[in-house]
């Protein structure tokens, strides 16, 4: 199961756009694709990631008023398998196949497997600490 981040920020004398382009500024900036789609007037979702890699990212942010003329942005965001990690996944059912098949003349497919999951696994943690770090960001520059 991926890692969802999530944060809370209470932000003074800002703008609800000023916030979202900061934000889609931001997710531009950490990684190399980003779509923003703009729900309602309070909802923003955001998806994007490159290509060649296996975790992309997919995150939400609600801008809300408070009652003591503030804004309250709620940011959650998670790693989202894209193309070239079913692509990995595939080369490891493959790899598994051949290495069922005959274990004596495809030992290497073992470490393929190996290689592909220790990859898979720290490209999505790194991925979630991409998103944490920018939620950080986002708590510093508006509180």
């Amino acid at each position: 199961m991926a890692e969802t981040v999530n944060t809370l920020v209470k932000i003074r004398n800002a703008e609800r756009e000023g916030v979202n382009e900061f934000l889609q500024e931001r997710f531009a900036e950490v990684f190399s694709k980003v779509r923003a789609k703009q729900k309602d007037a309070t909802r923003t979702n955001y998806s994007g990631g490159s290509i060649i890699r296996p975790w992309g990212f997919k995150a939400v942010s609600t801008v809300q008023s408070s009652s003591d003329d503030a804004l309250i942005v709620k940011l959650w965001g998670r790693p989202k398998f894209q193309l070239m990690g079913y692509v990995a996944m595939l080369l490891m059912i493959g790899g598994f196949l051949c290495l069922v098949v005959n274990p004596i003349e495809y030992w290497f497919c073992a470490v393929l497997i190996v290689f592909f999951y220790i990859a898979l696994i720290s490209e999505r943690k790194s991925t979630a600490k991409k998103i944490n770090q920018l939620m950080e960001e986002v708590k510093i520059r508006f509180s």
